[in-house]
Parts: C-alpha cells; structure tokens; sequence
C-alpha cells in the first residue's frame, strides 16, 4: 500500500498535469472535469449560433428599444418554451439587407 506522502504527492502532480492541459478548452475543477467558460466577444456574432435574447443584447451592447426597432423592422426572433433566441444568420442577413437604406436622423 502506498505511503500517505506518495498519495498526496501523486494529487499534486496530477492536479499540476490537469491544470497545465486545460488551455483555452476550460479549466479543470476539483474532480477533474473540463469546465469550458463562457467566452464573451462584444460586438461578435457568429452566423452558426444561436443566441438568448439577453445574450444578443449584451454582445452587441444594444438596449430593449433598439433590438425592439429591429424585430419590428424585419428580424426574426425564433421562441421555444417561452425563450425568445436569435439566429446569428438571421442577424446578418437582416444587417446586409437593411444596409442599403439611408439612416434615419432624429432632430430634437
């Protein structure tokens, strides 16, 4: 049987080994698991994921009123069990084919 010390040892190293080949896949907790965080890109949408409505909104750092202007303007929001999401596509679908019309000015 081995000693306490090889024991504690062995831990360490394998603790040390786990830790060093995490890399960018995640961090490794307690019991060894790979936990990959969650990565925020401000301002990046990628055309393949789908996105939570409040996600959405804080990538593109956009309040409720303007991503409300943008559904009324032709975005489509897909629901399922009562959680609005946003296809990255349809977000870049909807940015090329609005980006032919001029901007609209507000003259207070």
């Amino acid at each position: 049987m081995p000693s306490d010390k090889f024991t504690r040892s062995s831990r360490k190293s394998r603790r040390a080994h786990r830790d060093d080949h995490a890399g960018s896949q995640g961090q490794v907790d307690a019991r060894g698991i790979i936990v990959t965080p969650v990565i925020e890109e401000q301002g990046v949408i990628r055309p393949e994921e789908l996105y939570t409505l409040e996600e959405f909104k804080h990538r593109l750092g956009i309040s409720n009123s303007t991503l409300r202007a943008a559904r009324r303007s032709g975005l489509r929001v897909h629901y399922k069990h009562k959680q609005g999401y946003i296809y990255g596509r349809d977000w870049i679908d909807y940015i090329l084919r609005s980006g032919n019309e001029p901007s609209q000015v507000v003259q207070g």
